[in-house]
């Protein structure tokens, strides 16, 4: 999230954002409002974010734009083109990763 400027980069691109706290719901957030401020329909894109443990997500059902985001557990391990999260579940098609400040990616 050091190098974020603007999600303009990842328009029509399926992302995992990593990480729950400011940097990463603003820039998930970002994502999310950018097709309806320039007016542009997202074609097929996701947007994911992990995070750990339980989060609030009431306001979501809310806000038109929040419900593009499709919250998921933390990723374990990545497999060629796959992203294995705990409890089992995997991502697939995600084309670009945005690692939240001060999540430890090794």
């Amino acid at each position: 999230s050091r190098w974020w400027r603007n999600p303009a980069p990842f328009a029509n691109r399926t992302v995992l954002v990593i990480g729950s706290r400011a940097s990463g719901s603003d820039i998930t957030r970002e994502l999310a409002m950018y097709d309806e401020l320039v007016g542009r329909e997202s074609k097929g894109k996701r947007i994911y974010q992990s995070v750990r443990g339980k989060v609030e997500i009431a306001v979501r059902e809310q806000v038109g734009w929040a419900g593009r985001i499709h919250v998921v557990g933390e990723v374990e391990r990545v497999e060629g083109g796959r992203l294995m999260l705990k409890g089992g579940s995997i991502l697939e098609g995600v084309e670009t990763i945005v690692f939240a400040t001060g999540y430890l990616y090794r």
